[in-house]
């Protein structure tokens, strides 16, 4: 090899391209700068002022008892049911006038009894017995038939008296049931409509909460959007320029000599390893 009509060949990148990757670069470390942002807004809806309504209710209803009382006054009607139908029951659904029938009726047997033993008496002196014993036994006769009649009379009326009052104390009893039942199931009227109540302010809470919590996640969804837009922009650049630089140019030129030839191989090796570093920090 003379040390003339030697040639080198230098590679170098754009200078254009270059500046362009630099500038990419210097936008990926300001990214990757970026101090970590939590997101402050709210992630989960509360409870709205509906639902705690609704469950205030649904408290008050437990707390007070809600139809308890109209069902302890059904329970106790029925307790006294439960005992069956006594004679105090019964005595107290008698006639008050049931002591008048009686005595009437007794005090219209006995003139009934007088007027016989008076018929008695007549014949017993038509017949010149009279104050004999024919007629003490005509008299004695007569008394015994009308205590008869009067002691039939008498337990008669005071059965009609006895099956009258137990059919009114059947028939109170069987009311005070009636409206023992009627009372039991107002009860649960009024507890299911008190939950009613409560459940349908609830359900009008949950709704506002449900549509709370969709604008929550929307404005969450929102600030990450926001916060990952330069990170898509800078992958879109990415894309466009490329990891590194790969882009070259080449070209000859004259040297004279062994000695330029050594040079030019040493330009070139520095060259090579600017551009080497250079890319290096893309990847």
């Amino acid at each position: 090899m003379s040390l003339t009509d030697k040639k080198k060949s230098v590679s170098k990148v754009d200078p254009t391209e270059l500046a362009a990757w630099q500038s990419n670069l210097n936008a990926a470390n300001a990214l990757a700068s970026r101090p970590y942002q939590a997101y402050s807004g709210e992630t989960v809806a509360p409870f709205t002022p509906t639902q705690l309504q609704g469950q205030k209710g649904l408290l008050d209803v437990a707390n007070n008892n809600v139809g308890g009382a109209t069902l302890d006054a059904a329970t106790a009607a029925n307790a006294g049911l439960l005992s069956g139908i006594t004679p105090d029951m019964i005595s107290k659904f008698f006639n008050p006038y049931q002591s008048d029938v009686i005595d009437t009726t007794m005090g219209d047997l006995e003139r009934q009894r007088q007027m016989a033993q008076l018929a008695d008496n007549q014949k017993a002196s038509a017949a010149h017995a009279f104050g004999g014993d024919r007629q003490a036994v005509l008299n004695a006769l007569t008394n015994e038939a009308s205590q008869r009649t009067a002691a039939s009379a008498l337990a008669n009326l005071n059965q009609q008296g006895w099956q009258a009052a137990l059919q009114a104390a059947l028939g109170s009893a069987g009311v005070q049931s009636n409206a023992a039942g009627q009372a039991a199931a107002l009860s649960a009227d009024q507890l299911q409509q008190a939950l009613t109540r409560a459940g349908a302010v609830n359900q009008v809470g949950d709704t506002q909460q449900a549509l709370q919590q969709k604008i929550d996640e929307a404005n969450k969804q929102a600030f990450l959007d926001a916060w990952n837009y330069p990170l898509l922009m800078q992958q879109l650049k990415n894309q466009a320029l490329g990891v590194y630089p790969t882009g070259s140019y080449s070209k000859s030129t004259d040297n004279q000599g062994i000695l330029g030839a050594i040079g030019g191989l040493v330009g070139n090796a520095a060259s090579l390893a600017q551009a080497g570093g250079t890319a290096a920090i893309f990847t």
